[in-house]
């Protein structure tokens, strides 16, 4: 869609121009209309499913941008937090997102299972 380091300083500077840090229904309902509106023109560009969950979307720029707003923030915290505190304390969880590393170990897991 676009270049991502500019893209990101613009959106910051336009949700913060225009809806700030101050909480209020009206803010919120104009932030989620234009997310509306980013999301639908977004789907109508893309070519495949992946092109929504590039890094360079419009989109995911603008859930970044509004959840460092501090609202943003407290809510992640309180609905994200507790789930992200119980994934992360289970011992046996492999929790490796390095995709080289990752196929090594499941073609490994791969190797054993059909050994036996």
């Amino acid at each position: 869609m676009g270049d991502p380091a500019k893209i990101a300083p613009f959106m910051e500077s336009m949700l913060g121009t225009l809806y700030g840090d101050v909480f209020s229904p009206r803010e919120e309902f104009l932030i989620m209309e234009l997310f509306k509106m980013c999301i639908s023109t977004e789907i109508k560009a893309a070519h495949h499913p992946k092109d929504m969950s590039e890094s360079s979307s419009i989109v995911n720029t603008m859930i970044l941008t509004y959840n460092k707003r501090r609202q943003g923030t407290e809510y992640l915290k309180a609905t994200v937090g507790p789930v992200i505190k119980e994934i992360t304390s289970k011992d046996d969880l492999n929790l490796n997102i390095d995709l080289k590393q990752v196929s090594n170990l499941l073609l490994i897991l791969f190797s054993i299972s059909n050994v036996y």
